[in-house]
């Protein structure tokens, strides 16, 4: 009873704090006061349907239904929420080393389910706040003035958002995507708050500017490295471009100071990749931490081997992008082969056997690094499991034999790396959707031109159209390809409607460029990785707003925050 009584009180507290949000949002816009009040309306509706649809088994959708209060499109909130409900039980959290997937939001939910409830639907409530804080973040930043033709690049933004059907769709569960959204918008106005360190400015604001940027960038890099490690990756290479090209010109503070600025923002913001990431930090600190030894210098110039010290570190900085491109591919060959109802297979051959030898070489290759090695010991993952697949797929089929699983040896008799198995209907489809799968596998330069290409059209052109046009098939969707065309057009309409006034009023965008271009780059780098990398249409619609929300988000570069300069039309 004491227990129930705490979690409704911190519940009442927190619907007491959604409120005065709410209400400070409408005193700043009346218009943005309608657009969250019909959000917050419509997400609580679809949410609390879709909770006791699922959880009385109602005769809708049942197909879809998991239940308990879940749904096939969000199968992963199941093992979040019993996850993050094991942790409220025992009051212990996950290390973030630990196995487990994205132990930030696991904990993150597991912490809020400590303070509400354990209850399916406090990933609801959870997601709800969060969209009310980004919006709070977002307006704080634009600082409109209630005059609609003035706001509407914060209108757009906030509108698109509040009402994309993937957003409010992944809302209503235990899912990650509104945590990642915080980070993301969190790490884009990071770089907003690090305006004074371009333009000349009083040595107390330049140092709180800079004090905020590297906090917020740890927070955010921290925060997506342990939820998707990767994108806290693009967001640190994404925040140093930003930074690198105000070197030269387009800031009027002097040189030392920017450069001692921008070196403090990105060594916190790689802290912040460093503590989140856990295991999969030394995936990529393999190499760093070979580059370090390579850089050891005696203290004696004249000493030798300098010269080979120098070659060796070359030699490993110039190797660190190339097994970033090879762990790329295996990741993309991970959603490949490990197939799924909506896995998308853009054939680049009539044969499988040419995809099939490059996986095991490319795989061979990555295995001899100390990165693969970290990896495999941090958390099994679905390329190792594909790729050990491929190598005995072509002989399996000759000879009724399937691979050996990962790690056992060898039968006595010869058959090399292989096991007897009767050849079922289950293993003879599993084996033919892995061969159809391995003509996607791309290996020459125009084969990877092609699947990019292909990627990029998954993410913005209509699923329907792809289809028809160009013959892309998916075996199934999951009865959410309609609604995924729909999220498609909604998707290309904001994001065209949002570039178009930045260019229209980019007179006013003024000494926020760097904050602009760090959201461009961002969002136009994560598109064309997500496009190469992601073949589940699935994943990739769920996964897509990370493409929007930095363009969304970018809208705050065209706002009213007093005391900005900003460079005026001409008459």
């Amino acid at each position: 009873m004491v227990s129930l009584i705490g979690h409704s009180l911190v519940s009442l507290v927190l619907g007491g704090l959604l409120l005065a949000s709410y209400r400070w949002i409408r005193r700043q816009s009346a218009a943005l006061g309608i657009i969250v009040g019909i959000a917050i309306v419509t997400r609580l509706a679809i949410g609390l349907a879709m909770f006791w649809v699922s959880y009385l088994a109602l005769p809708f959708a049942r197909s879809l239904q998991v239940g308990g209060g879940f749904w096939q499109v969000a199968l992963d909130a199941t093992g979040y929420y019993q996850m993050s409900a094991h942790a409220a039980e025992i009051g212990t959290l996950y290390p973030l080393d630990h196995a487990i997937p994205s132990p930030v939001f696991v904990n993150t939910l597991a912490l809020w389910m400590m303070a509400v409830g354990i209850s399916p639907a406090a990933g609801m409530f959870l997601n709800l706040c969060i969209y009310l804080l980004i919006t709070v973040m977002v307006m704080r930043a634009f600082a409109p003035v209630n005059e609609w033709r003035r706001d509407l690049p914060c209108i757009v933004g906030i509108g698109a958002y509040s009402f994309s059907p993937v957003i409010l769709l992944h809302s209503t569960q235990p899912l990650k995507d509104e945590l990642s959204a915080l980070f993301v918008a969190l790490a884009c106005l990071s770089v907003l708050a690090l305006q004074p360190l371009t333009h000349i400015t009083t040595r107390t604001r330049l140092f709180q500017a800079v004090a905020i940027g590297a906090v917020g960038a740890m927070i955010a890099t921290f925060g997506m490295a342990g939820i998707r490690w990767y994108y806290a990756l693009i967001i640190w290479a994404a925040l140093a471009v930003a930074l690198m090209a105000f070197v030269v010109r387009g800031r009027s503070t002097p040189l030392p100071v920017y450069l001692t600025g921008s070196v403090c923002v990105l060594l916190a913001a790689w802290l912040g990749f460093w503590g989140g990431a856990g295991p999969f930090y030394r995936q990529v600190g393999a190499n760093l931490s070979q580059l370090g030894v390579a850089l050891e210098m005696p203290s004696d110039q004249s000493a030798p081997g300098i010269g080979g010290k120098a070659r060796a570190a070359a030699s490993r900085l110039l190797a660190i992008p190339s097994d970033l491109a090879k762990m790329t591919q295996l990741h993309r060959t991970g959603f490949l082969m490990a197939g799924g109802r909506s896995n998308v297979v853009v054939p680049l051959r009539n044969d499988s056997a040419t995809g099939m030898a490059y996986q095991s070489e490319l795989t061979a290759e990555y295995k001899a690094g100390a990165a693969y090695q970290e990896r495999l010991a941090a958390q099994s993952t679905l390329a190792s499991e594909a790729a050990a697949t491929l190598e005995g797929t072509i002989s399996a089929a000759g000879t009724g034999t399937l691979p050996a699983a990962p790690g056992t040896r060898p039968p006595a008799s010869g058959t090399r790396g292989s096991v007897q198995l009767p050849l079922t209907p289950e293993v003879l489809a599993i084996m033919e959707a892995q061969a159809y799968a391995a003509r996607s596998i791309p290996v020459t330069i125009t084969d990877h031109v092609k699947i990019a290409a292909a990627g990029q059209a998954l993410l913005f052109v209509p699923l329907s159209l792809l289809k028809a046009g160009f013959g892309i098939s998916i075996p199934q969707g999951g009865g959410i390809l309609s609604l995924a065309d729909f999220d498609t057009v909604f998707l290309d309409t904001t994001i065209i409607f949002v570039l178009a006034m930045l260019w229209k009023r980019r007179r006013t965008i003024g000494n926020r460029l760097q904050f602009a271009m760090f959201s461009l780059i961002f969002s136009g780098v994560t598109a064309i990785l997500l496009g190469y990398v992601v073949t589940n249409f699935g994943t990739l619609w769920r996964m897509r707003p990370l493409v929007a929300v930095p363009i969304w988000v970018v809208v705050v570069a065209l706002g009213h925050r007093p005391g900005t300069s900003h460079i005026s039309k001409a008459p």
